[in-house]
C-alpha cells in the first residue's frame, strides 16, 4: 500500500513544504518547483484557481473573452459585412481580401504550377494586384469611380482601398462608397472570367464602364 501523500495538504506540516525522501529522489526537480509556490496563511481546500480572474473561478463568459483578446481585429470586416451590400458580392470581396480567390498567384501558392497568364492583357503573370489595379482596363474603372466621387485614388494594398470611405463623414455615404468598391471588384471579375471561359471580348456592360 502507498504511504506517500496523495493530497497538496498533505505535503505541508507547520505552514511549511514537506516532501519525502524517496519522493524526492524519484522526482528531483519537485521540491524547487513547490518552493516556488506560495502557501497560504488560512487553511482551506485546495481547488484550482483561475488567475485571470478575482474570484479565482473560470466562467463561460470569462474564458470567451480571454480565447477573445487573442483574436486579429481586421477593421475592414465591417466594410464588406453590410445589410445594404448583397450577400453574393460581398462574399466574392471576402475570397479577395483572404487570398482565397482562384487566381494564377494564389494557385501556385498552393501547389499548383502552370504558366500564368493575364486574361485581360495577356502580357503578364496574373496577379490579384495586377487584375484589380494594375491592368489599364482596371484602371479606367477606378479612375470613373474617382471622377464619380470626386477624389483621387492612391492603393498601394488591398486594405488601402477601405480607407475611402473614411474620407465622408455622413454615414450613409460611407455604405454607398463601399458598395462602390465591392461592385467594381465584381465587375473586374466578372470580366476576367468572361474572357477566360466564355468569349474572347470584353462584356458589354462591363466595357461600358
Amino acid at each position: 500500500m502507498n504511504s506517500s501523500p496523495q493530497l497538496v495538504h498533505e505535503f505541508i506540516v507547520h505552514r511549511f513544504w514537506s516532501i519525502t525522501l524517496d519522493l524526492q529522489i524519484q522526482i528531483p526537480l519537485l521540491k524547487n518547483l513547490m518552493q516556488q509556490v506560495t502557501i497560504s496563511i488560512s487553511a482551506h481546500d485546495g481547488r484550482l484557481v483561475w488567475t485571470h480572474t478575482t474570484s479565482g473561478k473560470l466562467p463561460s463568459k470569462e474564458a470567451f473573452h480571454f480565447k477573445k483578446q487573442h483574436q486579429l481585429k481586421i477593421p475592414w470586416t465591417k466594410c464588406i459585412s453590410n445589410r445594404d451590400i448583397r450577400p453574393s458580392k460581398a462574399t466574392l470581396v471576402w475570397r479577395v481580401m483572404l487570398g482565397k480567390l482562384p487566381t494564377d498567384d494564389i494557385l501556385a501558392q498552393r501547389g499548383c504550377y502552370f504558366p500564368s497568364n493575364c486574361s485581360l492583357c495577356q502580357t503578364c503573370a496574373e496577379t490579384s494586384l495586377h487584375l484589380f489595379f494594375d491592368y489599364s482596363y482596371s484602371l479606367k474603372i477606378w479612375n470613373w469611380l474617382a471622377a464619380t466621387l470626386d477624389t483621387p485614388l492612391h492603393f498601394q494594398s488591398l486594405e488601402d482601398i477601405w480607407k475611402l470611405a473614411n474620407r465622408f463623414s455622413n454615414k450613409q455615404c460611407k455604405v454607398v462608397v463601399n458598395a462602390a468598391l465591392i461592385f467594381t471588384i465584381n465587375v473586374i471579375w466578372y470580366a476576367t472570367n468572361q474572357l477566360r471561359f466564355i468569349t474572347s471580348k470584353f462584356p458589354g456592360k462591363a466595357q461600358s464602364l
